[in-house]
Formats: C-alpha cells, structure tokens, sequence
C-alpha cells in the first residue's frame, strides 16, 4: 500500500495507518496519541469492512476499537522521536481475539484468494459484537497466557 501512488500516512510515531482514496487526510489526521485508532472506528461508523486475508482475528486490529468503546483502559507507552519523547496510548494483546469468532460467524462472509483463507466483516457490527462481549465479561477476548503481561493486568484491573 505504501508504493501507491496516491498512498497517504499517519504521522503517529507507533501505530501508523495507511491509506488510498477521497478524504483519506482527512481521515487519518482523525488519529491523535489519545486516540490512535480513531481512522479505524472512523470506517466502523461509515460502513467500512475488515478484511483478512490468510491471518486470523488475532489480527484484527478492529477489535481494539471495540476494546476502546467498551471502556477497557489502555496501557501507556512512551517512544523517542527526533524532537522529543511522546506518551502515548497502547492497546491491550490480541492473543484472545479468536474467541469472538463464534459471535460474529452470521456477519462473516468466508471464500478463499489463492492459497489464502479470506473474512470479510463489517466493521460497525464487528465492533458492536465486540463491546457486547466485553461489557458482559471484562476478561472477554484476553489470551489465557500466564507470561502476558498485558493481559494478566488487564484481568486485575477489572477485579
């Protein structure tokens, strides 16, 4: 996507987007250091897809909008740029998010691209699953790996 021609970059020093099309600017300059998945819950509202070519929903960088909206904290990471050191929010591991695939299979249309199994999801409905989830059970969609720092904290925050 970068070697499009008309490809567009978040400036975020971390979590960058890329992108090709009318307002996509405008939609990435959306993305500030407390918001950085702003330009993803921008194509959630306006009747974007997620799709996944040959990977599973660990992914799925989408979930973590839903994350967001559910009111589950982000971590705080710090990274040195050029001009200064920049604080900025972090999202949680994505090691569980297999576990929506059950909640979200009637919105889910699967075929195949070559050797690679594709998902096509809406975007609103994925996100609106995920903060259902979320908001039923805090720990929803955490991995279940004792070495996961992100995690494990995440479960004592919601005790």
């Amino acid at each position: 996507m970068l070697k499009h021609p008309q490809a567009k970059r978040s400036s975020h020093p971390v979590l960058s987007f890329v992108g090709v099309g009318r307002d996509i600017e405008t939609i990435l300059a959306m993305q500030t250091l407390d918001q950085p998945f702003a330009p993803l819950a921008w194509l959630a509202d306006n009747g974007g897809d997620v799709l996944l070519l040959g990977v599973t929903h660990r992914t799925n960088t989408m979930i973590h909008v839903g994350e967001w909206r559910a009111g589950r904290k982000p971590f705080v990471r710090w990274s040195l740029t050029a001009e200064k050191i920049l604080e900025f929010n972090w999202p949680g591991d994505s090691g569980g998010f297999d576990a929506i695939t059950p909640h979200i299979q009637h919105i889910t249309i699967r075929g195949q691209i070559g050797q690679a199994s594709a998902q096509r999801i809406p975007a609103g409905e994925l996100v609106v699953a995920t903060v259902g989830l979320i908001r039923q059970d805090p720990t929803a969609l955490l991995c279940h790996n004792d070495d996961c720092e992100r995690c494990r904290d995440l479960r004592k925050r919601v005790q």
